[in-house]
């Protein structure tokens, strides 16, 4: 993905600039590991230049979060059943405690976010399929886990896609995600979003 400028605004100032501000955003946001060739630097720039390469920054990130890719944009630890502006609230804190995981982390509008800190086991089962190895794989080679005779370990947050991929990597194995993970009250994440949807519904007069 390339952005340019249409109308032809942008001066060697405004990219050099502009290139700067997105690896920061990107390397700040640590959603993907960078292989950017030019390190970049802060070059001098005028206050009302910089201004408007914040305004252009913004719409490649939202652009860029529509097409699929939130590169600039950093994981949001938002529950997907509560109010954006409630991040990161304990009350919507999961957890994962099986065979020997003690993981948590928080089920956003985005996928499961496991949090840094969370353990799992080491091993993997004897009928895991291949996703689940190379992804384990993966993520410790992009020091996302560390694994060793004893414990696995996310030495950062990570998103995954589903409740039951962020499982399958804590315990080994395929599992259900949805069941696996539970709130403190032992609420599965199928309960809590039945919940969520029964307290939406108006009561039968």
């Amino acid at each position: 993905m390339v952005a340019v400028s249409l109308t032809n605004e942008w001066t060697s100032t405004h990219v050099a600039y502009i290139e700067w501000l997105s690896i920061d955003r990107a390397s700040k946001a640590d959603r993907y590991a960078l292989q950017n060739g030019n390190q970049a630097s802060n070059p001098h720039t005028p206050e009302p230049l910089e201004a408007d390469c914040f305004e252009y920054l913004e719409t490649i990130a939202v652009l860029l979060a529509t097409l699929g890719e939130p590169i600039l944009e950093p994981l949001r630890r938002t529950s997907a059943t509560v109010d954006a502006t409630d991040q990161g609230n304990v009350a919507d804190q999961l957890f994962f405690h099986k065979s020997g995981c003690e993981a948590t982390g928080y089920m956003t509008p985005e996928g499961m976010l496991v949090c840094a800190g969370s353990k799992g086991r080491p091993e993997v089962s004897e009928n895991v399929d291949s996703w689940t190895i190379r992804t384990r794989e993966s993520l410790q080679a992009d020091g996302v886990v560390t694994i060793d005779g004893t414990e696995l370990v996310f030495v950062k947050d990570h998103l995954f896609k589903t409740p039951g991929g962020a499982g399958a990597i804590l315990i080994g194995r395929r599992t259900q995600g949805r069941e696996g993970w539970k709130n403190a009250a032992g609420l599965s994440i199928n309960q809590i979003e039945a919940l969520a949807l029964s307290e939406d519904v108006p009561a039968l007069t």
